[in-house]
Order: structure tokens, then C-alpha cells, then sequence
């Protein structure tokens, strides 16, 4: 846990919920949690998982709504407000104490409470992070763009939005993969790769990257989580020695509505 109340496994992982897993594990897990009486997270944690719960599905969904949370910060967080209407589901997010405090002491007064255990998230699983030392090269074209006020999203969707209105006016074929590409002073990069070579202009912009060592990760779920996933993976590679670099790529998978099931890799160049 960090001082200002991040709550994360052995190398800083949150990413019990979107991580891939088979159905054994998942049932197991899901009974470990109705067997808690209190949920314990940090600040970041919270404040990233809250706007995707309460209107989730699949099988944590009804004890990560359910159970009473509990947040530590340092920060001077207050807690997120009820609004009128609210859902069931978001009562236990509304409702989340706030340990503002000395964290030791903290955790003492819960567990000196009756009740079920205590349980964090990040108890069940950690991160299937890989270190590659082979090259990798992507060929893609697409649209580059800076990211105003750091608005990543943002830019990267305006950016994508223009390149697939040129690829269907030019009748491109594609493995219809998205490719975001960040870049140094916020520069940032959307593109797919082409299924045959382009035999004439376009205003397509034509980026050739070759990754050398690189960490990679398949998040499997929401695309709300992705920038939670990409610190803890940050987090992660830093303890196991390595210093990330620039370009950073996200390659999205094909669309499902079912978002349990959405695939994204990302890919971090190390030094």
C-alpha cells in the first residue's frame, strides 16, 4: 500500500477484475469475496473502479456492489456523494468510509470491528506481465495529433474517427485492430494495419515502429480500466528492474458487446 492509500498486490497489480482467467479460478474467487463483510481500497483504486461497477455485470459484479467498501487515502478525499436515484448497486460505493488517518491504525479499528474478514481485490490474482527481447515491427497508417491538456482519448478518437472515414472512402482493406501509438511531447498516433499494399495516395500518415525489448499485457475487459491497467503495469515492470520508455502502443481488439470479453494489448518499450 502506498502512502497515500493505493492498495495493490506484491508489484502494485489491481487488475483482478479484467484479468483472463478460466471458469475454476473465477467461481472460486467470487465465493472468497460473499465471504467478506468489508471491501478495503485505495484512493486511486476507488476512484477508477467506481465509475464501472455499479453498472456492470458478470460475476463479481453483485459482491463488489454489495459488500460495504471502505477507502484509504492521504489525499483528503471525501468520499463520492449519493445523487437522487441512485441504483442499489451504487449504494456501496456512496457509501464507502473514508480512513484518512494513520493507515495501521486504520486497518486496527476495522478489524477490531464484528463482522466478516476484511478482503482487498487485489488478494486473488497478479499480473501475467511478459518481458520480450524479440523485435516486433508494426506497419500502420493512420493520423498523428498532439493531446491537448494531456486529453489522450480524446485526441486518439478524433484521430481514429478520421482515419477510418479515409480508409471506407478509399475502399482499404484492414485487420480492423485499432493502434494507438503515444509518443514524446504528447504526441499520439492512431492507426490500423492494412491488408494490401497502398497503390495509391491518400492522406493517410504511414508509421513503421519496431520494438526492440518491450513489456507486454492482454487486458481482457472494460476499456474504462485500461489506464488503471497501464499503471499497475508500469508499477510492475519498474520491481522487476526495468525503466519504461516511449512508444508506448494499445492494440484493441475486434468489438463485442459484451465488454467482459474485449481484448486490448499493451505494449511498454523498455530501456
Amino acid at each position: 500500500m502506498s502512502i497515500d492509500g493505493f492498495v495493490g498486490g506484491p508489484n502494485g497489480e489491481n487488475d483482478w477484475v479484467f484479468k483472463s482467467s478460466d471458469e475454476t479460478s473465477r467461481s472460486w474467487a467470487v465465493e472468497q469475496f460473499w465471504k467478506a463483510g468489508l471491501i478495503i481500497m485505495g484512493r486511486k483504486s476507488f476512484e477508477m473502479l467506481v465509475p464501472y461497477w455499479p453498472t456492470a455485470t458478470g460475476p463479481f459484479a453483485a459482491p463488489m456492489n454489495e459488500i460495504p467498501q471502505a477507502v484509504f487515502t492521504k489525499k483528503g478525499f471525501a468520499g463520492i456523494p449519493p445523487v437522487a436515484e441512485q441504483s442499489p448497486a451504487a449504494t456501496s460505493w456512496t457509501g464507502a468510509r473514508v480512513f484518512d488517518g494513520d493507515l495501521a491504525e486504520g486497518i486496527r479499528k476495522l478489524k477490531d470491528e464484528p463482522g466478516k474478514p476484511i478482503v482487498s481485490p487485489q488478494k486473488f490474482t497478479t499480473m501475467n506481465l511478459e518481458i520480450i527481447n524479440e523485435n516486433l515491427r508494426l506497419d500502420i497508417y493512420g493520423f498523428s495529433g498532439i493531446a491537448m491538456n494531456k486529453d489522450y482519448a480524446g485526441t486518439a478518437f478524433k484521430l481514429m474517427d478520421k482515419m477510418w472515414q479515409t480508409v471506407k472512402s478509399n475502399n482499404l482493406k484492414t485487420n480492423g485492430l485499432n493502434i494507438w501509438v503515444y509518443e514524446q511531447n504528447e504526441k499520439i498516433f492512431a492507426g490500423v494495419e492494412l491488408s494490401d499494399i497502398l497503390k495509391h495516395n491518400t492522406e493517410l500518415e504511414q508509421k513503421n515502429i519496431t520494438l526492440t525489448k518491450y513489456a507486454y499485457y492482454k487486458h481482457i475487459g472494460s476499456y474504462n480500466l485500461i489506464k488503471q491497467v497501464g499503471q499497475n503495469m508500469r508499477d510492475e515492470v519498474k520491481s522487476k528492474g526495468f525503466e519504461t520508455i516511449l512508444p508506448y502502443v494499445e492494440i484493441y481488439g475486434h468489438w463485442t458487446n459484451d465488454e467482459t470479453k474485449l481484448e486490448t494489448e499493451l505494449l511498454m518499450s523498455l530501456k
